[in-house]
């Protein structure tokens, strides 16, 4: 099996690890599975024909994808927390081992054998006490531990008791604490090793009248103030105009990828079962065919996410959570996230199901997204890593599904809405955004917004190289260059410290004009 250059340095680093419990922190879509086969193999299981393996998931489609993953390279996994005779370990999920009839099953596998316990996405652990009381009962006496996930925080701040962790210092220079990777491979290398694909970001904008208790508020999406933002989002993405605007806009890039690459798909992720529904419908009218739609993680939704996957006449699938992590489709292509959850998180594993590396394929990604300010950061983050890699610019409490009768709950009652479409994200020019071969002045505000990421960005960077916190980096360059501090400096003072950052990694400081 020909592994990635970052899996095989991972399993290096995996082979000379002398603790008990490892963690890989590798970017979403970047390849954690087929790493953890190959290390099941070459760490534990071809050593020792006792020994078993345990592979806990968050999902139960997963459950069966990663079996059938480990079955392919010789690995037959039960999907039982007893395993059959004939069977070198089991694989189960997180919620299943909230169960301590079966986290107790787990737990006398492992003290009767030696075991190497996977526990892939690691941060949904974190999300609710009993996932994480479960697993950590399950998997207390086996031999040895590796955790796999594609970001090693939770924006709940919970903590998995098992993982090794570090106190560090913030960003502004509090205390904070940080899990030990064995080994990191972050989306920035992945797109320089072409691991995952390059894409173009579409922002959809709004304007939303609506009434509360206190009256009458017209509030534009793309400007609104954090305490604001997520009521104007869920209001516009229940608004018909706003997301039959976004779907359009998504099935159209759809049929402009299947004319040079015809088996290309296109997915569409919703607030909860009835908005995804409501958007299957919308969908059907536009594109003139019924979308697949797949809203619960049971076998019948194991099946049709298979059935889209091989079946390449099929072009839409709509979903929730469903496809948002693990899940392998590669010939998806166009992403429409018309989710009201924000977060970081959830917003790297959704768009890492079109960003995923296609084996003999050149297909690009669109990602088609409301324009709320921060799933725009997290959007302008990912597009930056892609300047710079040379392309072309594209359950926990956070993760819980709202509940409601196809729209996002509110207490504001929508009057009417607006719809615009903001440049797409095509390139990054400093000051402006590139659309249709015109430059288009960005707000100051935002403009230094994009400008204080990018250096706390590269601040970690560098912070990294030399094996220092990030604060060191701010201190030294107050001591060496400008003694203000980060947040009272303008945009001069701002480009300043970023050519100082960019200088210092030996990156080109030439902007394009």
């Amino acid at each position: 099996m020909q592994l990635r250059r970052w899996q095989a340095e991972c399993l290096d680093a995996l082979r000379a690890s002398r603790e008990r419990v490892d963690l890989v922190n590798a970017t979403p879509g970047g390849g954690k599975s087929l790493l953890a086969v190959v290390a099941s193999r070459d760490l534990h299981l071809d050593r020792d024909p006792r020994a078993g393996l345990v592979v806990v998931v968050p999902t139960d489609h997963l459950r069966t994808q990663i079996a059938a993953s480990f079955a392919r390279l010789g690995v037959e996994l039960d999907l039982t927390v007893t395993p059959r005779p004939g069977f070198r370990g089991l694989v189960t999920t997180y919620a299943a081992l909230a169960r301590t009839r079966n986290a107790d099953a787990v737990a006398r596998y492992c003290r009767e054998r030696p075991v190497l316990a996977f526990c892939d996405e690691i941060h949904h652990a974190a999300g609710q006490a009993s996932w994480a009381a479960g697993v950590e009962r399950a998997i207390a006496p086996a031999r040895r531990i590796i955790a796999l996930t594609g970001t090693a925080f939770t924006s709940n701040g919970q903590r998995i008791a098992f993982l090794p962790t570090r106190e560090v210092m913030g960003s502004e220079g509090d205390p904070a604490a940080e899990y030990v990777a064995t080994y990191t491979y972050p989306f920035e290398q992945a797109l320089a090793d072409r691991v995952i694909r390059p894409a173009t970001f579409h922002p959809c904008d709004g304007v939303a009248t609506y009434r509360d208790r206190r009256g009458i508020h017209t509030e534009r999406l793309s400007s609104a103030k954090p305490s604001k933002a997520s009521d104007v989002l869920g209001l516009l993405l229940g608004e018909e105009q706003f997301a039959k605007q976004m779907l359009e806009r998504a099935a159209a890039l759809l049929d402009r990828r299947r004319e040079r690459h015809p088996d290309a798909g296109g997915l569409v992720v919703a607030v909860n079962t009835a908005h995804c529904l409501r958007l299957a419908a919308l969908l059907e009218e536009i594109t003139g065919v019924a979308p697949d739609v797949v809203v619960s993680d049971d076998a019948a939704a194991t099946s049709s996410i298979q059935a889209f996957a091989d079946d390449t006449r099929r072009r839409w699938i709509c979903t929730i959570k469903m496809l948002s992590e693990g899940v392998d489709v590669p010939r998806l292509g166009v992403l429409a996230y018309a989710s009201n959850v924000q977060t970081r998180l959830f917003w790297r594993q959704a768009t890492a199901r079109v960003l995923r590396e296609r084996t003999g394929s050149d297909m690009g990604a669109d990602i088609v997204f409301p324009a709320a300010p921060e799933i725009m950061t997290h959007a302008r983050e990912m597009e930056l890593a892609i300047m710079e890699a040379g392309g072309t610019a594209e359950a926990t409490a956070e993760d819980a599904e709202p509940i409601g009768a196809g729209r996002p709950r509110s207490s504001k009652e929508l009057i009417s809405a607006t719809v615009e479409w903001q440049p797409s994200i095509v390139k990054g020019v400093q000051g402006s955004l590139a659309i249709a071969g015109k430059v288009l002045p960005v707000p100051l505000h935002e403009r230094m917004d994009q400008l204080r990421s990018t250096i706390q960005g590269l601040a970690a960077r560098l912070a990294r190289a030399r094996r220092i916190e990030p604060r060191t980096v701010h201190v030294e360059y107050q001591k060496r260059v400008d003694p203000r501090k980060q947040e009272t400096l303008d945009l001069a003072g701002l480009e300043r410290k970023r050519a100082w950052l960019e200088q210092r990694l030996g990156i080109s400081t030439a902007r394009e004009a």
